[in-house]
């Protein structure tokens, strides 16, 4: 019992408005109490080390804990699998965790736990984010968002908005607007905040949710990088990564941006101390993804032409098969733009070439201006690419989500039972979807790139 209360105020801490002074409370108060060996209390020590700044130490609990916590899965209800799952995201472990995070969205909808859903829709949004998965994320963070108004968890509701506030940043959106591009709303006629128009699900659940102040304050500074405004992102990654209020995760993904603001400003000083910090969680944690980001930092730290080029050829090797499509195209349009301004155009133009197609794949366009501006730097003149080009894009997010499934071979009850829909209202997302795709027949769905 002891064990299990002392992981409850490990999971409060990690939700705490400060963090920081949360786990370092809660350690303080537990010191000298006796919880016996068992996994789930090193498993909340582990992440109140880590949350209070002990990397090294607490990693290695986190990554014990979740071991005992997948091998053991089977011998404790769902709500509690989902409770003690994903800690080692804390370890940057975001294919493995999220690949156990489909398995147990499997099951909530199967045994029809909507409470339970939420949570692990919003540990699937973050981490389809985290891998570059953009489209996947917005997708999953509408349904999440729908769901946690619908049941009343307005804290996961502020969490969801979260992500979707960092999704319309990175597609060089102002966070929390209510239109798109050209008047428009977000994708599949959305907000971002996911709410729908007239007749769609989400309207009006929680009219009044806001995104949570961390990741509010990542989008902001992920939109002002994107656009170039480097004073203001600066601004914004400093109060995350050595604020009163910082958060772990959120914190570590804002240490590289910071030291690429940093580098752009007259505060080129501030990026040292943040590229260090990175590379004590990479080296607590040992991620390839995290060491080729590491690599990464230190090339643009470096004045020597040589050093800096073998660090982002480093960089880019540690890259391949790390599963970080859109960290790999950032180190790409870096690249780049170093290339371009050590007069080498020819390479310059490779790098932006690849960086700008990844950066159109992923619904990334304050980044895919970046990249367009960097090649008409070099004389090359990239076309814009045709808004709404991909499938996916014609399809309302519940539309998206209907015919993927109905795509496998499921029948329409299966899919209502899955996304908690009746078979009528799955046929009627599907006959408005197939125009949209081209298609007049379920069997054709097959054939197409849902992505």
């Amino acid at each position: 019992m002891g064990a299990s209360l002392l992981f409850e105020c490990a999971a409060m801490a990690w939700e705490a408005p400060d963090p920081v002074a949360a786990a370092r409370h809660t350690r303080a108060r537990v010191a000298g109490l006796d919880f016996g060996e068992h996994p789930v209390h090193r498993g909340a020590a582990g992440v109140l080390d880590m949350l209070a700044g002990d990397l090294v130490g607490g990693a290695a609990a986190v990554r014990e804990f979740a071991d005992y916590v997948v091998r053991t899965r089977h011998e404790r209800s769902l709500t509690d699998q989902v409770r003690l799952h994903g800690w080692d995201v804390l370890l940057g472990e975001y294919r493995t965790v999220h690949d156990e995070a489909v398995a147990l969205e499997r099951e909530c909808r199967v045994e029809g736990a909507v409470g339970v859903l939420p949570r692990v829709l919003l540990r699937l949004a973050r981490l389809r984010l985290f891998l570059g998965r953009h489209r996947d994320a917005y997708t999953t963070a509408v349904e999440g968002l729908e769901i946690a108004c619908d049941t009343g968890q307005r804290h996961l509701a502020t969490m969801f908005s979260g992500v979707l506030a960092v999704l319309a940043a990175l597609d060089g959106k102002q966070p929390g607007a209510t239109e798109g591009p050209e008047g428009t709303d977000g994708p599949g006629g959305e907000d971002l905040l996911g709410r729908g128009s007239a007749g769609q699900p989400g309207q009006d659940l929680c009219p009044d949710v806001v995104p949570s102040p961390f990741w509010l304050t990542r989008a902001h500074g992920l939109l002002d990088l994107g656009l170039g405004r480097y004073d203001r992102a600066l601004q914004h990654f400093s109060a995350l990564t050595g604020g009163p209020h910082r958060h772990l995760m959120v914190s570590v993904h804002s240490l590289p941006d910071q030291v690429e603001a940093a580098m752009r400003t007259e505060r080129a000083a501030e990026a040292g101390p943040a590229a260090e910090s990175f590379a004590r969680w990479t080296g607590a944690t040992g991620t390839a993804w995290a060491r080729a980001v590491e690599l990464r930092c230190r090339a643009l730290l470096t004045a020597d032409a040589a050093t800096a080029e073998e660090f982002y050829e480093r960089a880019l090797a540690a890259h391949e098969g790390d599963g970080r499509p859109f960290e790999e195209a950032r180190t790409r349009l870096l690249y780049g733009e170093w290339l371009r301004r050590t007069k080498r155009r020819a390479d310059a133009r490779e790098a932006l070439t690849v960086a700008l197609k990844s950066f159109e794949r992923m619904s990334a366009a304050a980044w895919a201006n970046r990249a367009r501006a960097e090649l008409r730097a070099v004389g090359v003149a990239p076309a814009v690419s045709a808004a709404g080009a991909a499938l996916v894009d014609r399809l309302t997010v519940q539309e998206l989500r209907v015919v993927r499934l109905a795509a496998t071979g499921l029948s329409n009850r299966d899919i209502g039972a899955r996304l908690f829909l009746s078979p009528r209202t799955v046929g009627y997302h599907l006959s408005n979807a197939y125009p949209k795709l081209g298609v007049t027949s379920r069997a054709a769905l097959g054939a197409l790139d849902l992505g």
